[in-house]
Order: structure tokens, then C-alpha cells, then sequence
């Protein structure tokens, strides 16, 4: 039997199997240009590469891909830095697209790089920064368990360190 926070693992472990995600430049050195990402499903094959302006000025965007009973699976545009918060009824694994970015894991950093799968079982406090934010924005792809609405998200002041 599977507890709730192997769940999460499970489910990402699954669905990375049926996903095939990559990172490659539009072969311009002009930092304005975008990495192009696609996911792809057994239903669609979805391409980040165009980000709206409005998602842009943000310093986070989310664009849902699909939501199952079990999980939500979303495309994350990182322009520069997650506020420090914690979700206290989803699991969540990340895997980092493109980018170079900091994650802050209950008061560690670790630097990811593109490929790198992090596992943020619920109640852990972390945030993340894209380490180029004059660049274009890092992309991730993250699963949630259970299906993320986008209303369990609890803001946590941490000291400046």
C-alpha cells in the first residue's frame, strides 16, 4: 500500500513516463527569444514558446495542461522569484525544464538545472528563483496531488538571510 506522500512520487514517477519534455534554443543568441518546451500527452503536444506579455510581467505564470481526479498537471514561467510558501493539502514534483534557478527547501538551497526533479511533499516550506532574471524565464513542469486549484497556497515571512 502507497501512503498519501509516496502518492505524489508515484503519480509524478508515472506521468514523466508519459511525458517526453525538452529544452532547445531558437538558435538565436538574442536574449529576447524564449527556450521552446513542449510537453507531450497521450491527447496533445503543448509548446510554451510563446508566453503572453501579460505572463511575462509576472514574476510567476501558470498555465494548466490537464487535471485528472487524482492530479493536476501544470507549465510554470519563472521571470524571477516565488514569494516563500507552503501548500498544506497538495504533494507536488517539479522538473525543471529550462533555466537556471535557486530553490528554497525549508531553509535550504540547492541550484537546479534543467532535468533536475525536486519532491515538495505538503507542508514543506519552499520558493524558488530564476538565477537570470534579466534572461528569459526558466520553465518548469509540476504535478500536483491532489488536482491544485490554486487557492492552497499559504504565504510564510522568512528573514532576509
Amino acid at each position: 500500500m502507497i501512503n498519501r506522500s509516496g502518492l505524489g512520487f508515484v503519480v509524478a514517477t508515472l506521468s514523466l513516463a508519459f511525458f517526453l519534455t525538452g529544452c532547445e534554443s531558437t538558435g538565436s543568441t538574442n536574449s529576447t527569444k524564449h527556450p521552446r518546451v513542449r510537453v507531450i500527452t497521450p491527447g496533445q503536444v503543448y509548446t510554451t514558446h510563446r508566453w503572453s506579455a501579460a505572463e511575462l510581467s509576472q514574476d510567476v505564470a501558470t498555465r494548466s495542461i490537464r487535471v485528472t481526479r487524482n492530479a493536476s498537471y501544470h507549465v510554470i514561467c519563472l521571470n524571477k522569484s516565488e514569494k516563500p510558501h507552503v501548500h498544506d493539502r497538495h504533494d507536488l514534483v517539479v522538473t525543471v525544464l529550462c533555466g537556471q534557478t535557486r530553490l528554497h527547501l525549508n531553509m535550504k538551497s540547492y541550484d537546479l538545472n534543467p532535468g533536475d526533479v525536486v519532491e515538495i511533499p505538503r507542508g514543506t516550506l519552499h520558493w524558488v528563483e530564476n538565477l537570470n532574471p534579466s534572461g528569459p524565464p526558466a520553465e518548469a513542469f509540476a504535478v500536483f496531488t491532489p488536482p491544485f486549484q490554486g487557492k492552497d497556497v499559504r504565504f510564510v515571512n522568512v528573514p532576509r538571510q
